[in-house]
């Protein structure tokens, strides 16, 4: 029987389409890989904080629940009045705790515990945005009749530049490390082939234990010292290097 022209052509084409196919694909394994040089940056930034807050609060105690938290609204109106009077913004002014709590004795070698009074304690939370009234505001809340401070933070109230700056350093402290280790090679920096930022921390607020402020409204005005915080910035830089020194 007589092959047909169809069946003939397609067992040529499938004779040549291994030959094809051979032809097409260029080998992997001769292609040149680039060498590459891994490298991690670091870099500290130093800022002047330009922000603070503080908690100011009011305790007070009464064998009646009633009078405990009427002697603390008082209180902690005064200090709020005071807070206000120093130039502090409304937005900036916000009540971050209010409880009442019983006070109670004995409870132990199966004693029964009785509650012989309350405490109410009320807490202002305070954004200072000009520092040099921070010293003014601790001295006039205490006049007011604020009995404890739950701690001073300070930050940076806009850290974004100092954020760039840190990225840009270490990035710049990647690229020295790397010129440094092809100069003791005999190679040179061709190409930047990948940026990674693995951390960036802002600046973090820097916190002062709390203290009780009760009798301190003759001292002299409260001393206040930012210092400073710092933003630091970690990179990895992969670079494509080649044999030589630059030319």
């Amino acid at each position: 029987m007589k092959s047909s022209p169809f069946f003939a052509l397609l067992s040529a084409v499938a004779a040549l389409t291994p030959t094809l196919c051979a032809a097409q694909t260029p080998p992997t394994s001769n292609r040149p890989q680039p060498h590459r040089l891994t490298v991690s940056g670091h870099a500290d930034i130093k800022a002047t904080p330009d922000e603070a807050t503080i908690s100011v609060g009011v305790v007070t105690d009464d064998k009646s629940a009633v009078a405990a938290a009427r002697d603390n609204a008082l209180a902690a109106t005064r200090v709020r009045d005071a807070v206000a009077s120093l130039g502090v913004a409304e937005k900036d002014i916000q009540t971050s705790n209010y409880s009442v709590q019983p006070l109670t004795t004995g409870g132990f070698n199966n004693e029964p515990q009785r509650i012989t009074g309350y405490r109410v304690s009320n807490d202002v939370l305070v954004t200072v945005r000009k520092l040099t009234t921070l010293g003014p505001i601790l001295d006039g809340v205490t006049s007011a009749g604020s009995n404890s401070v739950n701690g001073i933070s300070f930050r940076v109230a806009h850290p974004d530049v100092q954020h760039d700056a840190a990225i840009a350093a270490a990035i710049k402290d990647a690229r020295r490390q790397a010129d440094v280790a092809c100069t003791a090679g005999n190679l040179h920096v061709v190409a930047t082939l990948d940026v990674n930022i693995s951390s960036v921390s802002r600046p973090q607020p820097m916190y002062f234990a709390s203290r009780a402020m009760a009798g301190m409204a003759a001292a002299p005005s409260t001393p206040v010292e930012p210092g400073q915080v710092t933003i630091t910035a970690d990179v990895t830089i992969v670079y494509q290097i080649a044999d030589g020194e630059v030319r």
